[in-house]
């Protein structure tokens, strides 16, 4: 399903298959000048073909994309980031420095990034169903190649950066907390704010421990009070 919310910024429904989620919800803003994609899907067939429909209804192309910018990492929202790639080499990657960095980590050793996992998961209590099983079912593990692209081909965007696509101007902002990288975008002319996962219509985005020494809660909260003092009309 698609949905033009506001004169070249379209809406695309895609499916996330096996989550409870039932759906992610990805912008395709045009220009003439740039096609700029934000956030992806799970890596399923389904997946990409429901977003290619999308693209279409749109007037637009995978080949013809000239960015994806990433809210965050999660696999749900970068999945499909290695066939987008092989529709079009000059696809650029766009994603907070923090996150990029981390998908360096992620994607060196994969091996050693589920053991790291499942000791940080055995150390504070999780059950050893879900930890000993982690690799099994988690669909980040399913994907490395989305992280391999992160890693070596991604270009690095800051909090207060601003990127152009025709007449909008997205200010990005880091709202750590869901992620350590998540950004949300903030079009102050039409007072909108993408949000990726910061804000959902209906529960509580998912904080956790990602890395030790982190305080993601408490990152959470800021992010929301910084959210919060924008002039925003829509969240999308």
């Amino acid at each position: 399903m698609i949905k033009e919310v506001f004169s070249n910024i379209f809406q695309i429904d895609v499916p996330l298959p096996h989550s409870p989620l039932g759906h992610l919800n990805s912008y395709l803003i045009k220009s003439q000048e740039k096609n700029l994609l934000i956030d992806t899907g799970l890596n399923f067939p389904q997946a990409f073909q429901s977003l290619c429909t999308g693209l279409a209804e749109a007037g637009t192309k995978p080949r013809e994309l000239t960015e994806i910018l990433l809210t965050h990492f999660h696999v749900d929202h970068v999945g499909l980031i290695p066939r987008f790639k092989e529709a079009s080499k000059n696809i650029k990657l766009l994603i907070h420095k923090v996150e990029a960095e981390l998908s360096k980590l992620r994607s060196s050793d994969f091996e050693d990034y589920g053991e790291h996992m499942e000791n940080f998961l055995k150390a504070n209590g999780a059950p050893p169903s879900i930890a000993m099983n982690l690799q099994r079912f988690h669909p980040a593990f399913f994907t490395p190649q989305a992280y391999q692209e992160l890693a070596s081909e991604s270009f690095p965007i800051e909090d207060g950066q601003e990127i152009s696509v025709g007449n909008y101007n997205l200010q990005v902002l880091w709202t750590p907390g869901h992620s350590p990288g998540h950004v949300c975008l903030y079009e102050p002319s039409l007072k909108v704010l993408f949000s990726g996962d910061h804000l959902l219509p209906t529960i509580t985005p998912h904080v956790a421990q990602f890395m030790e020494d982190t305080d993601p809660l408490t990152d959470y909260l800021n992010s929301l009070e910084k959210i919060e003092k924008l002039d925003v009309k829509i969240v999308l």
